[in-house]
């Protein structure tokens, strides 16, 4: 129930009204990203608005705000050693030292 309501707190922040009054909207995709043994699904909302960021939402993993850095080729996400890297409909996801998951549209 904590890590519910966690996760509903990040996501709610994520859509608080920006100085103007109004609520930011976000571009929201589907990903499936497979691991070794195993998959999980992420709901990624997306925010251009300054600084450009990505709210990753999953049931086990609870919710993630990352920030967009400089990237040569498609769009990289960051916080700490947490990791979202997307291009086209590809995109792969590392948190801290584990291996990357590689994710696709679903």
């Amino acid at each position: 129930m904590r890590r519910l309501f966690c996760t509903l707190l990040a996501a709610s922040a994520a859509l608080m009204p920006s100085a103007g009054g109004r609520a930011e909207e976000a571009i929201r995709a589907r990903y499936v990203c497979k691991g070794e043994f195993d998959a999980t699904e992420v709901t990624a909302l997306f925010f251009n608005g300054r600084p450009s960021e990505v709210v990753l939402l999953t049931g086990s993993a609870g919710a993630s705000r990352l920030l967009q850095g400089p990237s040569g080729s498609g769009a990289r996400y960051s916080q700490g050693s947490e990791v979202f890297w997307v291009k086209g409909d590809q995109a792969s996801w590392q948190r801290g030292r584990t291996r990357a998951l590689q994710c696709e549209i679903s």
